[in-house]
């Protein structure tokens, strides 16, 4: 047998969850990029111009924003995989699961570009649509999948290091090849043993509990002092990074206890991405989602579905402002000002202060259950 140590990492075709995931954490990056050409923009006005409403964007500032979307997705695209994907683990192969040649990813980036200009300027929630596309074809392709040639590739559940792999391949080596075989084969057995106690979903749901908690702290500061008004921007801001970093250190202190589970690379670069995207967008009270965003990636990248639920009900909840506004409005005017007999004030400030303090308490709940099982596994 040869020295060298196997490709243990198992691919699988890319479904519909990690891929919109992987679109929505490229999606942050773009929007982020967006938001700091805009205050560029903003911060060269005069005076005089700043106190009239704010006028559209210049077509010079938007062929600027239109170039900086091709120029990361060509550019990304043309190394096989965007920051979003390299964050999820999927890469891109031809149809025939041989590796695509620059030609072939070109011409995807190039359809890709085309694609989303084309939907925006129809209608950009169309752009939501788009990867519904892949739930039509056996293959999972969308349409510049299609017309490349290529499909979307994922690792499958993680089962062991490099280092356990090295070790057990040493002592193999003077095996006939068969018998080799049916040991390595209990071997894989085994690594996926040991990735199930792993616990793979009870601290993130648990650490989505604790920021879902004390964001409904914030947020009750933010509502009642003038003086730390800004409080519920800074900590969704922060609480985002600081969750996935002591996340990202948990899996890596398990990885190296059980020499099982999954890689941290991943889970950093998700931090980096969720960090680089909350502080740009601080000021759009957009923290929430993109810390429900992160740890929707990092259920991706852990095969865990409960995760997963817990991830989108926290950005739900915690950041689709936006949408609260609209409820309270509705409420509002239809209880005829009912809810202004409460110290809280209106409607939305009792959801920003009740919802994410119920939803933590929940989650910190099924993050209690949830380590329970896995420490019986």
């Amino acid at each position: 047998m040869s020295g060298s140590v196997p490709d243990v990492r198992r691919f699988e075709t890319a479904g519909y969850l990690p891929r919109t995931t992987a679109a929505l954490l490229d999606g942050l990056v773009l929007y982020a990029i967006f938001v700091a050409i805009e205050r560029m923009w903003i911060s060269s006005l005069t005076d005089s111009e700043l106190l009239l409403d704010k006028p559209p964007l210049p077509t010079s500032i938007t062929i600027l924003v239109a170039a900086c979307v091709a120029f990361y997705i060509v550019g990304t695209g043309l190394l096989g995989r965007t920051l979003g994907m390299s964050a999820v683990e999927l890469r891109i192969t031809r149809a025939d699961d041989t590796a695509a040649t620059w030609s072939r990813l070109l011409l995807r980036a190039v359809v890709l570009v085309a694609v989303v200009a084309v939907l925006w300027w129809i209608e950009p929630f169309l752009l939501l649509a788009y990867p519904l596309w892949i739930l039509f074809n056996g293959k999972q392709q969308m349409l510049h999948d299609q017309v490349s040639d290529t499909v979307v590739v994922r690792r499958a559940a993680p089962v062991a290091t490099p280092r356990a792999v090295l070790s057990a391949r040493a002592q193999l080596g003077g095996l006939a090849p068969p018998t080799a075989g049916v040991l390595l084969d209990d071997l894989d057995r085994l690594r996926l043993n040991a990735r199930a106690k792993v616990h793979t979903a009870s601290l993130p749901i648990f650490v989505l509990g604790l920021l879902a908690s004390c964001g409904m702290a914030a947020n009750w500061v933010s509502n009642v002092s003038a003086q730390y008004a800004n409080l519920g921007y800074f900590y969704w801001a922060l609480a985002g990074p600081l969750g996935l970093t002591a996340t990202a250190w948990w899996f890596y202190r398990q990885q190296r206890v059980l020499g099982a589970g999954t890689r941290v690379g991943p889970l950093v670069l998700i931090t980096l991405l969720v960090a680089c995207a909350a502080l740009v967008t601080a000021p759009y009270s957009l923290g929430g989602l993109i810390t429900g965003a992160g740890f929707l990636a990092v259920a991706v990248v852990q095969h865990s579905r409960l995760l997963a639920a817990a991830a989108v009900a926290f950005g739900l909840v915690t950041g689709l402002e936006p949408a609260r506004a609209a409820l309270s409005g509705m409420v509002e005017y239809g209880l005829s000002g009912a809810y202004s007999r409460f110290y809280f004030g209106s409607f939305e400030t009792v959801f920003d202060f009740l919802a994410p303090g119920v939803l933590g308490l929940i989650l910190i709940a099924a993050g209690a259950v949830a380590f329970r099982r896995e420490r019986t596994r």
